[in-house]
């Protein structure tokens, strides 16, 4: 939701370089049609826990639990440099995670996306 979006963002504005686009608007469940095995949680508000980051040149993500998801590390991309070729999927390349010393809960709720 709009309220953790911008706490999201306050919390980790200092390591977000100037020339990254903030992106921090969903964590992905599934790609493509939602899978039957989460149709039952549509329009669920979820608790999630922001647990630890990873950054490199091209993308900053956040890892979060609390939810399900199909990918291996379930987590929000929070910024992309596109300047450099930055996008959104290469955050399930991330590797060097740190973990937070104090972990952010916020909320959300599951909803299928179509993305273009």
């Amino acid at each position: 939701d709009e309220k953790s979006k911008q706490r999201l963002i306050e919390r980790f504005k200092s390591i977000i370089p100037e020339d990254f686009e903030i992106l921090a608007h969903h964590m992905t469940i599934n790609l493509g049609e939602i899978d039957p095995k989460y149709e039952k949680f549509l329009e669920w508000n979820v608790r999630l826990s922001v647990d630890d980051f990873a950054m490199d040149d091209k993308v900053i993500a956040v890892g979060v639990s609390g939810f399900q998801s199909d990918n291996a590390k379930p987590h929000i991309t929070l910024a992309v440099n596109k300047e450099i070729g930055g996008k959104p999927a290469m955050s399930n390349k991330l590797t060097d995670w740190k973990k937070l010393k104090r972990p952010l809960l916020i909320t959300g709720k599951v909803t299928e996306v179509e993305f273009k």
